[in-house]
């Protein structure tokens, strides 16, 4: 059991965040986000995972705010609803919350999934708005214009992306929404094998549900920067550095740096290979200096502490390794594993 929870948190706390989280199927399973859950027998009243996960659902639905709307509108991997009416209460909470980023964020990232691109460009345009110098709300304008293939619009949102200070995809937010629907919603004792997993049941479901809905895809840059006539060459290479460098997520800040690669190594510096080779640090790092290694409780509590407190999964990472007495940079002669700081274009 106790390795059944080191797995869970290490696959909902390790980066690149949005990696699906699948149960398997038993007697006792791990559920939709891992943790060790007794499941009834066949034909009892769906006290697992699935009918957990839409009580709490309904729960947000029956709030009417327009946050909790637009996080019951994320129907689990799977699910046999309808899409189109999801996508209907989503534009919805979009419509009710004109100025909360986070509402628009997900709605512009699940219309756009949708091919919704009529309702995905309203939300698009208020985040722009709202946030005009945040680079990811501008990767999401490019990739409404990759897909509609207007070159014009491609060229402007690359340029903003590449004027930006920051770029920020709402991963903390969307963590701290749902950690506040699972800790006001959680599941009894009764539904664990193990009754000591509880206690970190709501901040491992509310991750894993952060990074598979907030992340989108930044394939469209890709494309768009490996155009053959090369005339986007220096603003993808701009973009890239805004990612790598003030990303709030690790993954972003990792797909920034392949980027850069994809450009030509004559465009890699030294300081990006040292910002390449931190993450790498970091990554390797992660399941021990936030508790997961060894469940360390008082680690885990304060990692989600942190979470709760700071907007930047940079930051926070950076304050678990200095609690665990570790520098921010990796030691001379440190190698990383193969892969570890490899991002690719289709993550989130």
């Amino acid at each position: 059991m106790k390795n059944r929870l080191s797995i869970a948190i290490l696959v909902a706390c390790m980066l690149p965040l949005g990696a699906a989280i699948s149960p398997s199927i038993g007697a006792e399973q791990r559920g939709t986000l891992g943790i060790s859950l007794r499941i009834g027998n066949p034909g009892a009243a769906p006290a697992g995972p699935a009918g957990y996960e839409m009580s709490v659902r309904h729960a947000l639905f029956d709030s009417g705010t327009p946050r909790n709307i637009a996080l019951a509108s994320i129907a689990p991997k799977g699910s046999t609803e309808d899409p189109v009416a999801l996508d209907d209460e989503m534009f919805r909470a979009a419509s009710l919350a004109p100025d909360d980023p986070l509402v628009q964020w997900l709605a512009a990232n699940r219309l756009l999934a949708a091919h919704d691109d009529a309702r995905a460009s309203i939300a698009i345009e208020t985040l722009i708005r709202l946030e005009p110098y945040n680079a990811s709300v501008w990767a999401l304008a490019l990739s409404l214009a990759v897909s509609r293939h207007d070159a014009t619009a491609t060229d402007d949102a690359l340029a903003h992306m590449a004027q930006s200070t920051r770029a920020d995809e709402h991963v903390a937010d969307a963590l701290h929404a749902w950690l506040a629907a699972y800790e006001s919603h959680p599941r009894p004792l009764s539904a664990f094998a193990n009754p000591a997993e509880a206690g970190a049941a709501p901040f491992v479901d509310a991750m894993a549900k952060a990074s598979a809905a907030a992340l989108p895809s930044y394939r469209p840059i890709f494309q768009a920067c490996s155009s053959a006539d090369g005339h986007r060459h220096d603003v993808c290479a701009t973009a890239a550095r805004v990612m790598l460098y003030h990303a709030s997520s690790l993954a972003s800040r990792r797909l920034g740096f392949t980027l850069l690669r994809t450009l030509g190594d004559d465009v890699v510096t030294d300081e990006d290979l040292a910002a390449r080779r931190e993450l790498a640090w970091i990554n390797a790092n992660a399941a021990r200096v936030s508790g997961i290694a060894d469940l360390d409780g008082a680690a885990l509590a304060a990692h989600r502490e942190d979470w709760r407190g700071l907007g930047d999964e940079y930051d926070v990472m950076q304050r678990a390794m200095h609690r665990a007495g570790l520098p921010a940079a990796a030691p001379v002669g440190w190698v990383p594993a193969e892969g570890d700081a490899v991002a690719r274009p289709g993550a989130g």
